[in-house]
Parts: structure tokens; sequence; C-alpha cells
């Protein structure tokens, strides 16, 4: 949602904000290899595997959407 935008806004905030809870209970509920947190930046962030195994879900929906 935010990936195209070039400043933060409060849109982007709030957004941002959801993201990092959610991402937070990602080891909770099994998803700890779809998510690591960085210590110098003090957040959550997806990893290569969560963007790979997702990827084709995004590939599909984009697929049907220009059918």
């Amino acid at each position: 949602m935010n990936s195209y935008k070039t400043r933060e806004d409060s849109v982007f905030k709030q957004t941002d904000e959801i993201e990092q809870y959610v991402f937070s209970l990602a080891k909770k509920y099994g998803f700890d290899n779809w998510i690591e947190y960085d210590k110098s930046l003090n957040k959550y962030f997806s990893t290569v595997l969560m963007e790979s195994d997702l990827h084709k879900y995004i590939d599909k929906y984009n697929h049907n959407r220009t059918k």
C-alpha cells in the first residue's frame, strides 16, 4: 500500500503501525520464518521467503484481473 509513496503521510503511519503489530505476532502464530526483526531500526520486516511464498497469490490475482 505504501510502496509507491515518496514520503510518509498519515495513511502511511497508520498502515505501518498495523503492519508492525501484525508482524510482531508472527512467531506466536508460527510465521517466524516470514518475519525478521531489525534491532537497529526497531522494526519488523518481511523475509524473502514470505515475499516468494505470497508472490504466487499476487501473480494469480493480477492475472485474473487482466482477463
